[in-house]
This record gives structure tokens, C-alpha cells and sequence, in this order.
């Protein structure tokens, strides 16, 4: 027997109703584990320079993880796709497929392949949303309740790592909270996206689920506090906007949200100003601040009790005030303070400053923008420059060192910190077109289905893209994943024809699916393994053993082709063993295979004397003009 759904989705009932929904929940709980685990990774973030933490093996098993949950979901997802649906995701896949392209005209080949790894993770995201879309009842609360109980696990984490310092710390800790994700600002992120689904847990009956949203919520805004992230605030700040107007039972929600602002005061004046929580700790072996960690450990759980009390004593006042104020033209009110809250932030962007910023909650009001106004225009020269094609995915390294006007190393950047003129520099109008498609197709599906349907991922994806405009959001995949998941859920659910015979399809699609599949494992796999002989390499050198670390480095540029890293290591090691002939035969082999890398060329000036040391500088001057010979060390530096 089938049954027809509101959205004209036809799923079966009785026999196969259950394990369709057992294996939708393997699917869902595979979708949060993996990705909780990739967060901790470093959120999948491999820049592709050695020695970068866990963030090659977050992104290893962000494409490969992914990429399998995707194609197991294909093969349960019932029904057709409608029109809309293939234009969005067709438009993602064909974004990463131009990303793959640009390969050929990149000047890092090797970041261009790794930039496609990364939008190839955020692609199996999309197709995962999709198939889920199209197998769970009700698709945007689960996407939404399952993401804060992911958010929530990185969020107790991180206080975790703060409160029991010899336990979850790492071994360098610096005063920003960025626990397993690395930056700050992507952890801030990250425990906004807890948001949405914690007010949709307000409305259970159990209490037990209540209290846990209620502390959720407090955790997350005190993270969010601890990062001290510019971008976090403006993010939360649009996040409680959308949440409080947009999901139902807004009045628990507004108390909920307001007892934790009140709650997080005191673990955060601690936290602020204690010594041993704003400067950088090396911990010792016994571990140093447990007794301050205790402390905090003990505001931290007076935080969470006295949230979920005062929450309930101001439910009363927020449902008169709900019904007094708020209750009329809720939506249209929604969209003015969303709207706000994003000019609000379009107009902190433009009045910032080229100034670094330092830590501490002076950092939270400064305006000034840690040199990314110098980014930006960096980008958007280099846009005027190649505006169809770009220069290349992941080109942006090379196009900063081209652009710059001072030889800061501090500041050399390897991502414009901002989403549309990443975008445009590195793949041109044709990578924003595609980018625009995905979002018009997006913005279709919203339309149709309602924006208070669709406000549980609606609100995930907003936020996610507009701290792409302020931060390296796009190049995280734990973001980049979220962000298209979040998009993969509202177009699948589209209204579509029910195919008439599943089954066939679903052998095709998986057909299909299998060498698409193997094709991201082989990719994702080959530049791991390469990066991780490199790694070897380098921690060879630096125990002195250089005939070991020669031969890994040869190895790994043996196993990854567009790379130079283990060349430049190879030759790192030759010059060690003293053999002149062969470091200067891998260092020129280095700035054949890329011939526009000013890393290359610096390591073959530190090789060779005379005529051709003259040359080599001579062109390490061409590609980075404001290269001070001084300030930068030529030499055989393996990565950026």
C-alpha cells in the first residue's frame, strides 16, 4: 500500500515502511558521527602545507565518509526528482567538475586538486540532504535536531578541554577557544549551527530533551564568547533573529535564549579576565591551570542549572509579551531583522580597518580587519585580471603573494576571507554562475515549500553564507558540508512526480553512483597518502635521519604529481647528505612542474650561486614583488 505525501512524494506503508526508517536513522546517525569526527580533525581543513595537525585525515574522511554515506542514501531515496532539484544539485556538481578543470590552468595544480577534494566532500553533503529529503517525514527538523546534537558534542568538548585541561587541551593552547576545529572563528560557527535545532527540542514533551536544548543553548553562547570571534557574534546575532521568528513556539525559545545570555556572565568575566585563560599555555605533562579549570568547571555547571531555572520563570513573561507584541506579522518581521542583521554586517565589513587585531574583549568591538580589506582587494584585482575563468581553485595563495605590497609572512594568507571574491578570483564568472544557480534553485524550493517549512535548514544555510563573506568559511569543509547539506534538504524535498518504478531506478542511480564514488576515493586517498609521506619526510629531517627523509620526500612526489612538497623536501635532504648535483637537479625538477610558485623558485636560489642564484631571485621577484630577501628565508620551504 502507498501513501501519498503533502509535497506529492508516494512512500510505502506497512512492510516496508519500517526499514526504510530504520536505515534512514543509520544513515542520519553516520551523516552526524562522521561529521563531529571531521570537526575534530581539524574540520577537514588540510591547507596543504605539512605539519597542519589533523586536518589531512579530516578531509580524507570527509570526501570518502561522505561520498559512501551519499551513495548508500541514493539507493533508498524513493520517488523522482523534480526539475528543480536536478538544476540545483547539477549546478553543484558541475561547480566542482569546473573546479577540477581549472587544474590545468592553476598555478598550484596541487591546491587546485585539493580545493576539489573540498567541494567534492561538500557535494556527497548535498546528495546526502537530498536522499534524506526524500526518505524522513519531516526532513528540516531532523536535519536541524541532528546537527545540534552533533554541534553539541564539539561544543561540551571544547568547555571540556577548558575545564580539564590535561585531558582535552592541546598540548599548545592559545587564548582563543578553538578546540579540534582549529580556528576560532569556524568554532563560534559551529556552535551557532546548534541553535535551530535546540529551539525545535524546546517543544518536547519530555522534559528531560528540554533541559538538554536549554543547555545547549548556554553552552553554545558561551563557546561562542571564549573564541572571541568577530564573525561568531554578527553569526549569533542573525541566528537568534532567524530562530526566534521563524521556529514554532517562539516564547520558550526567547526565554530559553535570554535566561542563557544571563547565565554565561560570570563563567565569562572568569574566563576574561583570568591570567591563565588569556595568554598562551604550553601545558605541562601534570598539566597547568587545573585548579582555575575546576573553577570554571563549577561556573560552567552553575551556568547550565540557573539557565534551565530562570527559563522557565521567564516562559510566563515571554507568552504575554509573545501575544502583546509579537505575534502579528511575524514572518514580515523576520525578514526586516534578518535583513538587518546582514547590512548590519555588509556594513562592518565596509568600515573595517586594515589593522591586525589582538585578543582579549577589546577584540569584540574593533573594526579593524586583521588585513582582510587587503585581502579582499587582492582578490578583486585578481579577478579584473582573469574575470571568466579565474586563475585556478586554491590559486589565491599565489595571487596574495603577487598582490601584496609588504613582506609580512604574519599576514601571507591562503584564503581571501571572503566567499564571492574567493570565488571570483579563483573560478571566475563561470565558478559564481554555478554557485548562483545552486542558490536561485534554492531560493525556488523556499518559495514553494514556505519559508517557515524550510526555516530549520533555511536558517543554517543563511548563516553559514553570510560568515562566508567575513571568514575562510568556504574553505573549511565541516562548513562548506554543512552549508550544502543544508541545501541538499530543501531541494530534495521539491514537489516532484512519483516514478513508476523505483526499484529499476534505484539500480541505475547506484550503477551510476559506484564510479563517481571510487573516482572521489582514488583522489581523496592518492593526496592523503602524499601529504602524509611528506609529513614523514619533514619529521625524518628534523631528527637528523636525511636519508630517510630524502627517500619518503621522493615517494611523495612520486605519489602526488602536481605537488612540489616533497620535491622541495628531496632537496632539502640531498643538500644535508651534501650532494650539490642532486638537491640542484630536484630543485630545478620543483620549478618545472610549477613554474609559477615563488617556493620553488626560492629553493632553487638557495641551491645554486652566481648567474643562475641571480636568475632564480629574478624570478621569485616577478611572481612576488614586494619579496624582501631579508624578511623571507630562501630556502627549501616545504609547503605555504
Amino acid at each position: 500500500m502507498r501513501r501519498e505525501r503533502p509535497d506529492g512524494v508516494r512512500y510505502r506503508i506497512g512492510q516496508d515502511d519500517a526499514p526504510q526508517d530504520v536505515l534512514s536513522r543509520v544513515l542520519v546517525a553516520a551523516a552526524v558521527v562522521g561529521w563531529v569526527v571531521v570537526v575534530a580533525l581539524g574540520g577537514g581543513h588540510d591547507i596543504g602545507r605539512p605539519g597542519v595537525g589533523d586536518g589531512p585525515a579530516g578531509l580524507l574522511l570527509a570526501v570518502t565518509g561522505a561520498s559512501l554515506v551519499a551513495a548508500v542514501a541514493l539507493l533508498v531515496r524513493p520517488g523522482r526528482l523534480s526539475g528543480g532539484t536536478w538544476t540545483g544539485m547539477g549546478a553543484m556538481a558541475a561547480y566542482v567538475a569546473w573546479s577540477a578543470m581549472s587544474i590545468l590552468w592553476a598555478p598550484g595544480p596541487d591546491l587546485a586538486w585539493l580545493s576539489t577534494n573540498r567541494m567534492a566532500a561538500a557535494l556527497s553533503a548535498g546528495v546526502i540532504g537530498v536522499a534524506l529529503a526524500r526518505v524522513l517525514r519531516d526532513p528540516m527538523a531532523t536535519f536541524a535536531k541532528a546537527l545540534a546534537v552533533a554541534a553539541g558534542v564539539v561544543v561540551a568538548a571544547a568547555l571540556a578541554s577548558r575545564i580539564v585541561p590535561t585531558l582535552l587541551a592541546p598540548t599548545v593552547e592559545p587564548p582563543r577557544l578553538a578546540w579540534g576545529i582549529g580556528a576560532p572563528n569556524a568554532l563560534a560557527l559551529v556552535a551557532v549551527l546548534a541553535l535551530p535545532g535546540a529551539a525545535l527540542a524546546l517543544a518536547s514533551e519530555r522534559a528531560v530533551v528540554r533541559i538538554a536544548a536549554r543547555s545547549a543553548i548556554t553552552g553554545s553562547l558561551l563557546v561562542i564568547a571564549m573564541t572571541q570571534s568577530r564573525t561568531g557574534l554578527i553569526s549569533l546575532v542573525l541566528m537568534l533573529v532567524l530562530v526566534a521568528t521563524l521556529m514554532p513556539h517562539r516564547p520558550r525559545t526567547i526565554a530559553a535564549i535570554a535566561a542563557a545570555v544571563v547565565a554565561v556572565v560570570p563563567p565569562v568575566i572568569f574566563a576574561y579576565t583570568n591570567p591563565a585563560f588569556t595568554r598562551e599555555s604550553v601545558l605541562a605533562p601534570a598539566g597547568t591551570r587545573v585548579a582555575e579549570g575546576l573553577v570554571f568547571g563549577v561556573l560552567v555547571l552553575a551556568a547550565l542549572v540557573s539557565a534551565v531555572v530562570l527559563a522557565s520563570a521567564l516562559e510566563v513573561v515571554m507568552v504575554r509579551l509573545d501575544r502583546a507584541v509579537l505575534a502579528s506579522h511575524g514572518r514580515r518581521r523576520a525578514v526586516v531583522l534578518a535583513g538587518v542583521a546582514v547590512v548590519a554586517a555588509g556594513a562592518v565589513a565596509l568600515v573595517m580597518r586594515g589593522a591586525p587585531v589582538g585578543g582579549g574583549a577589546d577584540r569584540l568591538v574593533s573594526v579593524d580587519s586583521n588585513n582582510r580589506t587587503e585581502w579582499w582587494r587582492q582578490a578583486w584585482a585578481a579577478f579584473r585580471e582573469q574575470p571568466v575563468a579565474g586563475h585556478g581553485a586554491g590559486s589565491f595563495p599565489y595571487i596574495h603573494l603577487s598582490q601584496r605590497t609588504a613582506d609580512i609572512p604574519a599576514l601571507q594568507a591562503r584564503d581571501p576571507h571572503q566567499l564571492v571574491l574567493g570565488v571570483a578570483s579563483e573560478l571566475g564568472l563561470v565558478g559564481l554562475a554555478l554557485l548562483a544557480v545552486v542558490l536561485a534553485a534554492t531560493g525556488v524550493a523556499v518559495r514553494r515549500l514556505g519559508v517557515r517549512r524550510t526555516a530549520p535548514a533555511l536558517s543554517v544555510l543563511v548563516v553559514v553564507l553570510v560568515h562566508s563573506q567575513l571568514d575562510e568559511t568556504w574553505a573549511i569543509p565541516a562548513a562548506s558540508m554543512v552549508a550544502a547539506a543544508a541545501a541538499g534538504v530543501i531541494l530534495g524535498r521539491m514537489p516532484s512526480v512519483p516514478a513508476a518504478d523505483v526499484p529499476r531506478r534505484r539500480v541505475m542511480i547506484g550503477a551510476a553512483a559506484v564510479p563517481v564514488v571510487a573516482a572521489l576515493w582514488v583522489s581523496a586517498i592518492v593526496y592523503w597518502s602524499g601529504q602524509s609521506l611528506v609529513q614523514r619526510a619533514i619529521e625524518k629531517g628534523d631528527r637528523g635521519d636525511w636519508v630517510a627523509s630524502r627517500d619518503l620526500a621522493r615517494r611523495a612526489a612520486e605519489r602526488n604529481p602536481l605537488s612540489i612538497q616533497g620535491l622541495l623536501q628531496e632537496a632539502l635532504a640531498r643538500h644535508e647528505l651534501h650532494d650539490a648535483t642532486g638537491a640542484a637537479r630536484v630543485a630545478a625538477a620543483a620549478t618545472g612542474r610549477q613554474p609559477d610558485s615563488p617556493l620553488a623558485w626560492s629553493c632553487r636560489a638557495a641551491l645554486t650561486t652566481g648567474a643562475a642564484q641571480r636568475a632564480a631571485k629574478a624570478e621569485i621577484r616577478r611572481l612576488s614583488p614586494a619579496w624582501d630577501f631579508s624578511v623571507s628565508k630562501v630556502g627549501c620551504n616545504s609547503g605555504w
